[in-house]
């Protein structure tokens, strides 16, 4: 993972509960953001694991949207950053009730709309995002990924800082 300072820093995304792919091949690196593929109505936990502890850093989720039937739905423990941000062009809805909770809005009009970069990321792309920012040192981050109802595989993305916080 690159840090907003340069700073290079290993880091692990491992799930914590049952996880299976619904296609193993979407899942990796690729343009700066990292692919989750999961079968559909399931949820799973993650750990987010750094070599070491780093501070001041933002971890963005993108591609959270509804398929046809169903929601997908992010959680992260608030104790564990500083703020979010989110576009006002938002198709998520976030609650604070002891964790943000994303939750998709609005059904993915496209089949393939995942973004494939981080330097190529639309408005369209933020709208389906989340950034978090993390003030004080951590090596870990958790978070539930649930894909309520939802008849088949679904994907979300992780990268850093985006241009989203940077326009608030």
């Amino acid at each position: 993972a690159k840090l907003p300072d340069g700073a290079m820093v290993d880091a692990t995304l491992t799930a914590d509960s049952p996880y299976e792919a619904a296609d193993e091949s979407k899942n990796g690196e690729t343009g700066g953001l990292v692919n989750v593929n999961l079968k559909g109505n399931v949820t799973s936990e993650f750990t987010l694991k750094f070599s070491e502890k780093i501070k001041n850093f933002f971890l963005t989720f993108l591609d959270v949207d509804s398929p046809k039937y169903g929601n997908e739905y992010l959680q992260i423990d608030t104790s564990s950053y500083l703020k979010y941000f989110i576009s006002s062009y938002k198709d998520v809805i976030v609650a604070d009730d002891g964790s943000v909770t994303q939750v998709s809005s609005r059904e993915s009009a496209f089949l393939e709309n995942n973004p494939k970069s981080k330097s190529s990321l639309t408005w369209k792309d933020l709208s389906r995002s989340v950034t978090f920012y993390f003030r004080d040192a951590t090596d870990t981050v958790k978070f539930t990924y649930l894909g309520d109802k939802a008849l088949e595989g679904r994907n979300f993305l992780l990268t850093g800082e985006t241009a989203l916080p940077c326009s608030k």
